[in-house]
């Protein structure tokens, strides 16, 4: 199994976060906002302010679970606008599945005055505090490791300056339990209010690997929309059809959720598929930009509960296609597809212009009558490149293993 679990640009969907994405709520609290005034990669990051708090679970390949042994890596990136009142301040850890036992924290706390990153193991209750005084305005980079195990567990972070190879600062707790019953849940935020917190995040990263550690290293990850057809087999639908097969699939621009209004469904051929060409890639990336990985998304669905099953494709630039894992599509409604049922593509050793000529698709899967609606009304590639000096030296090793494909 490759180390790259999972990777997100954080922008597809516009306004407050809500249910149509990928990151769900954590407590009762608000999830922050898709923010166009602070985006780091692309044209959007997250805005988090009082009580925002988000979250994802992080299961294993085939949504068995979480993990009761190995390493999980995270990487994100940050950008405080306003300090937060609350000392300690919460800006990310790991749980359990429902979130009642957290191993890990890493918080922003108040040293007379200044700010610093707190590292925490909560089972223990050790800390590890900081002593690099935080800037407002600063884009900063943080990578933990947690390595899962009921004794003998460890968690770490390290802080940098963006894209920087070199650290600030290192925190480490070693010897404690950090075994949650099993770890399958990242989260975001703090639901705490707090008058006057505001804090942006961007570029998330995850890596799992069994026995080694595999820092997720710096990225920037693009957002990327079809925006061509290429082979169309499925019907247009929605309560006002699109005029194209991609036109029905591209609602997050990022940009308004419309999944009644434009869909692609099937329910008639198990050998139906679609295949669509990507908009242009941004030009914040060069055309000499080491590209990493590229990660097919998509919002799936159907017209009732019964058991149905749809798959996500990838053409690389030579044709060559992958076939994604099953998606489960039996729900009368939308749902979000998972990491676990997502194609991860390792795009070590091409070009930006190579990556363009990929194409993305869809068709059904083997379960479930052939007959039965699959639905999708988004589909877009998220992209993690970096410039091309930077990402040469972190392939070369700086951060431990290089990671490999996940089909």
């Amino acid at each position: 199994m490759a180390d790259r679990l999972h990777f997100s640009a954080m922008e597809d969907g516009t306004g407050a976060v809500d249910g149509n994405v990928e990151w769900t709520n954590l407590g009762a609290g608000l999830m922050g906002d898709f923010s166009t005034a602070r985006p780091r990669s692309g044209t959007r990051s997250i805005k988090l302010t009082t009580g925002d708090a988000l979250t994802k679970h992080i299961f294993q390949p085939g949504g068995t679970g979480g993990w009761t042994t190995g390493r999980l890596f995270f990487r994100v990136y940050f950008n405080i606008q306003a300090w937060p009142t609350n000392s300690p301040w919460q800006l990310f850890g790991g749980s359990n599945n429902a979130g009642s036992s957290v191993a890990l924290l890493v918080q922003i706390i108040d040293v007379s005055g200044s700010k610093r990153v707190r590292l925490r193991a909560n089972l223990p209750g050790t800390n590890s505090d900081g002593s690099f005084n935080l800037s407002l305005d600063t884009w900063y980079r943080i990578e933990c490791r947690w390595l899962i195990a009921d004794s003998g567990g460890a968690i770490e972070s390290r802080l940098y300056a963006g894209d920087s190879l070199n650290s600030l600062e290192t925190l480490a707790i070693s010897s404690i339990d950090s075994l949650p019953t099993s770890a399958e849940r990242f989260f975001i935020g703090d639901t705490a209010a707090d008058a006057t917190v505001a804090v942006y995040v961007d570029d998330f990263a995850m890596n799992y690997n069994a026995s080694s550690d595999v820092w997720c290293g710096p990225g920037h990850v693009a957002f990327v929309l079809p925006a061509g057809d290429v082979t169309t087999q499925w019907s247009i639908g929605g309560s006002s059809p699109a005029a194209t097969n991609w036109q029905g699939v591209d609602d997050c621009a990022p940009g308004a959720v419309d999944d009644g209004v434009t869909y692609n469904v099937e329910g008639a051929s198990s050998t139906d598929f679609d295949r669509l060409s990507l908009a242009t890639l941004p030009a914040e990336i060069p055309a000499d930009a080491v590209m990493q990985w590229l990660r097919v998304w998509a919002r799936i669905g159907g017209n009732a509960g019964a058991s149905r099953t749809m798959k996500m494709k990838l053409w690389d630039h030579n044709g060559t296609l992958t076939d994604g894992p099953e998606c489960v599509c039996a729900v009368s409604g939308w749902r979000f597809s998972d990491h676990f049922e997502e194609i991860y593509y390792d795009l070590s050793n091409l070009s930006k212009a190579q990556v363009q000529q990929f194409n993305i698709g869809y068709m059904q899967g083997v379960s479930g009558s052939s007959s039965l609606e699959r639905r999708v009304s988004a589909i877009a590639a998220h992209i993690e490149w970096m410039p091309s000096v930077t990402s040469r030296v972190f392939r070369r090793g700086s951060f431990g293993q290089d990671a490999r494909l996940r089909r």
